[in-house]
């Protein structure tokens, strides 16, 4: 096997692993551990907060660690962070220790997945970028199908949430070790030389500071902030969700592994079409299915609707999500943005909100329509200055001008 596909499979494992384990099958774990520890809905959407903006802050250490170590060691570097907050995790006694647990499993989330994957991919694969880097999340999301299911499953068995923690942290360490033998940096001079040699001669393009003052990247990054909001809602709310409109856990675990389950294929399928349509194109009709996905679930008490609802997101989110950062790389090219996607994330902390104001509007009104509709309006504002950029320079060309290279402004 070529060594770029051992990568490639190293690096899509660490990714399904890390979200399996977090942000999706986090409210399934909470539902049991807030019942056992008494804690209220709002302590336990602020644990999920928590969780996004340990992720968000921390979003810039890893395009600051793969220049000074590389690729390799910041993924092996975060696996073994993410073994430490699993490990507190499983003896925490009091909401203080958790805290702290989560803090340590968003830092090292952010040092596993994305930015690695982004900043190693494209020079690995110059020839089609955009199609393995849809492969590349559609087996993140992967981890969002069965993470839920599994974990309510296990949780259902053991009736023992401790013990969940530390078979986690178990499996971390395993893969810190996968990623030392498995995965490797490349050359620049090899990138640029296959890069010559599948779409000829780069160009002067961007840097940094000119891209992050660019309409392009300021309006994907607030697509991309709905979008976050909207996820941690979802992931931070189904299961509690489900629960008031007369459903078990299984149901709100189901709902999740849908949301999973719809975003992975898109994801799949976001990649492929990107060969051929544009991701602006993409991200606009996302946006469109987010916001109507939103309204059902604040509107509809039935349950089967409510299924329907969460597909639809899963297809927006899994769209909205990959053609945004398809978008950066094609716009931006490949040198800048790794650290493009490390601030677009750090911008997504604002997202950690959302599961606080679900958790406290829940608490006072008995339900999460509100937040569910107020989320459908946010997409409806992104949405705006989204269509807004079909005039920018650059937007209109053809889908098969290299992901790889940068355009000239």
């Amino acid at each position: 096997m070529q060594r770029r596909w051992i990568v490639l499979a190293a690096l899509a494992l660490i990714f399904f692993f890390v979200t399996a384990t977090t942000f999706t099958s986090l409210a399934v774990v909470l539902f049991t551990m807030s019942a056992q520890l008494h804690w209220s809905m709002a302590e336990a959407g602020f644990s999920f907060s928590l969780l996004g903006l340990a992720c968000g802050l921390s979003s810039p250490l890893p395009a600051i660690a793969i220049r000074l170590i590389g690729a390799r060691w910041t993924a092996t570097a975060g696996c073994l962070l993410l073994a430490a907050g699993f490990l507190i995790a499983s003896v925490s006694h009091g909401i203080g220790e958790f805290f702290v647990a989560i803090i340590l499993m968003g830092t090292a989330f952010s040092l596993v997945a994305p930015v690695p994957g982004m900043f190693l991919l494209p020079r690995w694969f110059p020839d089609h970028a955009p199609r393995i880097v849809g492969v590349y999340f559609m087996g993140g999301s992967a981890g969002g199908v069965l993470g839920p299911v599994l974990v309510n499953a296990s949780v259902s068995w053991t009736h023992n949430w401790r013990l969940h923690w530390a078979l986690m942290a178990g499996a971390s360490v395993v893969l810190a070790l996968v990623c030392a033998a498995l995965i490797r940096d490349r050359s620049e001079s090899a990138v640029v030389a296959d890069t010559a040699r599948v779409h000829g001669a780069a160009v002067p393009g961007w840097t940094t500071r000119t891209a992050m003052m660019s309409q392009p990247f300021l309006v994907t990054a607030f697509a991309m902030v709905v979008v976050q909001t909207a996820l941690t809602v979802v992931n931070s709310s189904m299961i509690a969700h489900m629960h008031l409109l007369g459903g078990s856990t299984s149901y709100g675990a189901m709902g999740i592994g849908l949301v999973a389950l719809t975003g992975t294929l898109a994801k799949g399928a976001a990649g492929a079409l990107t060969e051929r349509v544009h991701p602006l194109h993409m991200m606009l009709v996302s946006l469109v299915l987010g916001c109507a996905a939103f309204a059902l679930f604040g509107l509809s008490r039935s349950i089967e609707m409510n299924f329907l609802a969460a597909a639809l997101f899963g297809v927006g989110w899994g769209t909205a999500w990959l053609s945004a950062h398809l978008l950066l790389l094609r716009r931006f090219g490949r040198v800048v943005t790794p650290d493009l996607v490390a601030l677009a994330t750090t911008i997504t902390t604002i997202a950690v909100i959302g599961p606080f104001a679900a958790g406290i509007v829940a608490d006072r009104t008995g339900s999460f329509a509100p937040i569910f509709l107020i989320v459908s309006a946010l997409f409806l504002v992104a949405l705006i200055p989204a269509l807004l950029l079909r005039r920018e320079p650059g937007m209109t060309l053809h889908p098969r001008v290299p992901a790889v290279l940068p355009v000239v402004r």
